[in-house]
């Protein structure tokens, strides 16, 4: 993490996690111990920077997706990624990926910069991607309609395109998820084209998802705390 990075972290929550002097011992610092300072992270700046767009954002960013992939009213890509843990000590084996180490999933929406806009780690490494998605927050916001609800665009002579965002086979078809299709020769010129414009749009999580563990080493080689 950059010096300045880290310094603007422990002023603004120092204050929130910091501890008392007592006879015996002096106070550790607030860059000095990772969990306390990891769940006030979470707890006073997740909802500042890890929020879903507002309406005016969201037309922002429907653009850019436009633009990047020529295809209306996208709201964002989402996919799964593993992050290594240290075995837990009950249900291990329900940790384990299919790539045969442990982890967890973490599941993230993002825009067409690879910005992230929601995030869900909290399932065993062993769940699937369709399940991942129906036990977050992310899909009861769906549900309930605050996400992925307007604008609905009339296109194509009165077809109503409601929003909807790009995902991999791992999920299910839904009407507010468009599956990428793999290339195959039997396809079209149109067909094929079309394909490549949603992997255009699809990619962006991945690039998200290797910036961030490039950036995070944690995320690949793992923690050794106890994540139960």
């Amino acid at each position: 993490m950059p010096k300045r990075l880290l310094e603007q972290l422990v002023q603004v929550l120092g204050p929130k996690v910091a501890k008392s002097n007592t006879k015996f011992r002096k106070a550790v610092r607030a860059d000095e111990f990772m969990p306390e300072v990891i769940d006030a992270i979470i707890r006073y700046l997740g909802l500042a920077y890890l929020k879903w767009p507002s309406a005016t954002e969201m037309e922002k960013l429907t653009r850019k997706f436009e633009r990047k992939t020529e295809l209306p009213n996208i709201q964002g890509a989402i996919d799964c990624t593993f992050v290594k843990v240290r075995v837990p000590q009950r249900e291990a084996d329900c940790y384990f990926n299919r790539k045969w180490y442990v982890s967890l999933v973490l599941q993230a929406v993002t825009d067409s910069d690879g910005v992230f806009l929601d995030i869900s780690c909290s399932l065993p490494g062993s769940v699937i991607e369709k399940r991942v998605l129906r036990r977050s927050r992310f899909y009861e916001k769906v549900q309930s309609g605050a996400n992925l609800s307007e604008p609905v665009l009339t296109i194509n002579d009165g077809f109503r395109l409601s929003p909807y965002i790009l995902g991999d086979a791992g999920y299910v078809l839904h009407s507010w998820i468009m599956m990428l299709i793999a290339l195959n020769l039997s396809y079209t010129a149109a067909e094929r084209l079309f394909i490549e414009r949603q992997i255009r749009g699809g990619i962006c999580v991945e690039c998200a998802f290797r910036i961030l563990k490039a950036r995070w080493r944690i995320l690949v080689v793992g923690t050794s705390s106890d994540i139960s």
